[in-house]
């Protein structure tokens, strides 16, 4: 999630109703795969977002190849996402807007892929159905989010939809079973 906002204010719960894992440009490492299993198995919650946005500075960043002492490192955790980006040919900067967004939804998609293979807790709890584990990105510049669901293994899920009106927030909160 980015500074500009908490995942709080954007799920509309209050503190310590979410277990929120911030980092910059939304790459993973041991402590943050450590601390999501940790709030999967021990504190028992119930569904993993992998949560990017757009408008990303650390994305931003990487796409335009910024090195800067340690920030370099993060960066480079954002470098597959712009591998895997095939659609841009031309302008594939920091100022193209649509390529960064591509950018933004490549790393999150990754990233699920990447908690799958590396944390063998989290997999098991998604092979048995306990959570699911989806990708949600924040347009900060729009009317809308996009809510992915990548895992639909729960029984029954209940899924929220925000539409962003200026600075209006409309929730929408519907349920529908899986399988």
């Amino acid at each position: 999630m980015d500074s500009r906002t908490s995942a709080e204010l954007v799920f509309d719960q209050e503190l310590g109703d979410i277990f929120s894992i911030r980092s910059g440009g939304n790459i993973l490492n041991e402590d943050i795969i450590g601390s999501m299993e940790f709030a999967t198995k021990v504190v028992g919650t119930k569904i993993v977002l992998v949560l990017g946005h757009t408008k990303s500075g650390a994305i931003v960043g990487a796409c335009n190849h910024v090195e800067l002492g340690s920030l370099t490192k993060v960066l480079e955790k954002i470098k597959p996402a712009i591998d895997s980006e095939t659609a841009t040919v031309e302008n594939r900067t920091g100022r193209n807007e649509t390529f960064v967004n591509n950018i933004t939804e490549n790393n999150v998609h990754l990233n699920i892929a990447k908690i799958k293979k590396e944390s063998p807790i989290i997999a098991e709890l998604l092979n048995i159905g306990a959570i699911p584990l989806s990708t949600f990105t924040l347009y900060l510049d729009r009317s809308y989010t996009l809510l992915l669901l990548e895992d639909m293994s729960s029984s029954k899920l209940e899924i929220l939809c925000w539409c962003f009106l200026d600075i209006n927030l409309l929730l929408i909160r519907y349920q529908f079973c899986c399988n």
